[in-house]
């Protein structure tokens, strides 16, 4: 409403509602506008001074006040206009809606341009259509599910050895390799500039490919690594006699590890066999190595040390990873691990 001395009057339930739509990046510029006109008139400003300042007409702040005033924020809402009627009927749109959700024989989803065939209407309308539902059928979300039966017992098992203070005695390492590291010689032009990235050239030289052993301490967040040119059984054991030196010989060694072929190789099990009492093996479940934190140092590696950098031999990429990881020993944090709960009973 309208005071005696011509002030809009606007409460504030309304204009917390309007002061939220005024900030607002999803609106229209147009209901932007609407809410900054009454906002301004609700402030004490004039009709030119609202007008001069949002740059409209005066004409334009007339309407939306007088029609706040009879509705209040309804009134600031678009109404229905006289038009030609609509060319897609409803059966139409069900029919689009059931295309974009259904998957053909062969898995794949229809393109815009074949569903628009079938429903008989242009590709335009099929991608508003679709955009109005949120329905986005050539996008697709990938998932893993663990086959091992005793998936949650072994679960329970990583996680009481990650959560609960290590016996006496003991030490918890998680334990993976890092396989097929590639030295890629890059060449970089500029660096970054305000609102333009660097830039660096497609093409690349590789230099050769190596691989990276690394055991995380779980509770003190160390780090021990060993570079190696393969991955074989013989390789993953050097590394276990690397860990049986350094580690102190008083102290019994737990390994979290994945199941792949080089963990429980014969080799591997007769050489743990002949040191009874200083290593004991636990294997995540079946395709379920993100249980694994080793996987998280990796992760980090990847995006501060390989993701840009540029080798000029192999011999410089084994060089900057063992520089890596003397300097992340310097200050080591175990990692803040944690798990959600099991997935929803019932999928597939």
């Amino acid at each position: 409403m309208i005071t005696q001395l011509g002030r809009l009057r606007v409460c504030a339930s309304d204009k917390r509602a309007l002061l939220k739509r005024s900030r607002s990046r999803c609106r229209t510029h147009a209901e932007v506008q609407r809410a900054q006109i009454i906002l301004s008139l609700g402030g004490g400003s004039s009709v030119n001074e609202t007008a001069r300042r949002l740059g409209v007409d005066r004409k334009t702040v007339r309407l939306w006040r007088d029609r706040y005033c009879r509705e209040r924020l309804a009134g600031l809402e678009d109404r229905s206009r006289s038009g030609r009627p609509p060319v897609i009927e409803e059966e139409q749109v069900v029919e689009l809606h059931r295309l974009a959700c259904e998957l053909r024989a062969d898995k794949r989803p229809r393109t815009q341009a074949e569903m628009a065939r079938v429903v008989g209407i242009s590709r335009s309308w099929t991608g508003e259509l679709l955009r109005r539902a949120a329905l986005k059928p050539w996008q697709v979300k990938s998932w893993c599910h663990s086959p091992d039966p005793n998936f949650r017992a072994i679960t329970r098992r990583v996680c009481r050895l990650y959560r609960r203070k290590p016996p006496k005695n003991t030490v918890i390492l998680s334990l993976d390799e890092k396989t097929c590291i590639q030295a890629l010689e890059r060449s970089y032009g500029r660096g970054a500039r305000p609102g333009r990235p660097a830039r660096r050239q497609a093409d690349y030289r590789r230099r050769g490919t190596t691989n990276l052993f690394a055991a995380l301490e779980i509770h003190t967040g160390r780090v021990h690594s060993r570079i190696s040119q393969r991955k074989r059984a013989c390789d993953f054991i050097a590394f276990l006699r690397q860990l049986d030196r350094t580690i102190p010989a008083g102290l019994r060694i737990v390994l979290v590890l994945d199941n792949i072929s080089t963990h429980p190789a014969k080799h591997a099990r007769a050489w743990l066999a002949q040191r009874p009492g200083r290593f004991e093996l636990v294997f995540t479940p079946l395709h379920a190595s993100w249980l694994n934190q080793i996987e998280l140092f990796f992760s980090k590696l990847t995006r501060q040390l390989l993701h840009r950098a540029s080798f000029n031999s192999l011999d410089q990429l084994k060089r900057a990873l063992r520089n890596y990881v003397t300097r992340y020993n310097r200050r080591p944090q175990p990692i803040k691990w944690t798990f959600r709960g099991w997935p929803k009973e019932g999928r597939n």
